[in-house]
């Protein structure tokens, strides 16, 4: 283990707003967690500072248990109702249930994934693809190891391709989590990067996204005209239903506000060939009915519309 890595995660907790402010702090020392603070005496003596002993291994996954002791006991700090006779430090550790399967750490990465994240539908659909898809593909049953997370990612995936880094990633993720070392992992990811520039585009004659609207339009006119939205103005697909068109027929500008979404910042564009307003009879552009309740789902349809 790591325990530069508790070192990391008992600073992040010292900064929970559950605790900041309170005369508390979570320690580590000699492997084991301790809260430190102005103590009453227990002789009757001046106030000094002290360690209280939570009898929990310096381990990640248990600092959110010391994170809730410190706020109770550095809540009766602050109120003066800090007594040693009722609260004598455990003689004998807590128990803590045992974690052994790569079942039983999914599910605690799980819940302690949606402790930090709000549970959105976008935020679940996004768990789901990074790593749920992938968990649940893996046996769940077998102890966790490095060398079984390894040979579910090789016996799943090709070498150097994005399936690879996204099991990479997920898996990579989880055995950081059960504090083993995930740089075996790492070395499996291959020279694929998401990064790397994209082939270059075929992109089509004028004549022909002319072509395509009328074809759109003999079928329904108001995806036809949606779809000369995408090509008049370079929205992004879910941005159609983040459209600001109030100022759409103000001027011959013919300006569309986008407000935030994918980008978070709201912006204004123009058409561009300026003729293509007309032809594609953007003057009469309504919102298609929007049929998914997610930002990735308005993102998918009209890749399905377009078909």
């Amino acid at each position: 283990m790591d325990f530069q890595d508790v070192d990391r995660a008992i600073e992040r907790a010292n900064a929970k707003k559950e605790i900041v402010g309170l005369p508390i702090r979570i320690v580590q020392q000699d492997k084991k967690l301790y809260l430190r603070g102005t103590f009453p005496s227990k002789t009757g003596g001046s106030p000094s500072q002290h360690r209280y002993a939570l009898n929990l291994d310096a381990k990640t996954h248990l600092i959110s248990i010391a994170v809730i002791k410190a706020r109770e006991i550095g809540l009766k700090l602050a109120l003066g109702e800090f007594n040693w006779e009722i609260e004598q430090p455990l003689a004998i550790a807590p128990p803590v249930p045992q974690i052994v399967t790569i079942g039983q750490w999914v599910a605690e990465f799980e819940r302690q994934y949606w402790t930090k994240k709000e549970r959105t539908k976008d935020a679940e659909l996004n768990y789901r693809t990074d790593y749920g898809a992938i968990f649940e593909k893996i046996d769940l049953d077998k102890v966790i190891s490095i060398d079984r997370l390894k040979s579910a990612i090789v016996n799943s995936s090709k070498p150097d391709t994005r399936t690879r880094v996204r099991w990479c990633n997920a898996l990579g993720k989880l055995a950081e989590f059960a504090e083993l070392n995930r740089q075996p992992i790492g070395e499996l990811r291959g020279n694929y990067s998401m990064s790397e520039p994209l082939e270059q585009r075929d992109i089509p004659e004028l004549d022909r996204v002319v072509e395509w609207f009328d074809s759109l339009k003999a079928k329904d006119p108001i995806w036809a005209r949606a779809f000369g939205m995408y090509a008049t103005y370079g929205i992004r697909p879910g941005e159609l239903w983040t459209l600001d068109t109030s100022r759409l027929n103000d001027n011959n500008y013919h300006e569309l506000v986008v407000r935030a979404n994918k980008t978070n910042r709201t912006r204004v564009t123009y058409p561009y060939p300026v003729e293509w307003f007309d032809r594609f009879e953007l003057s009469q552009f309504t919102v298609p009915t929007n049929i998914s309740s997610t930002a990735r789902g308005q993102g998918y349809i009209p890749t399905r519309q377009f078909k």
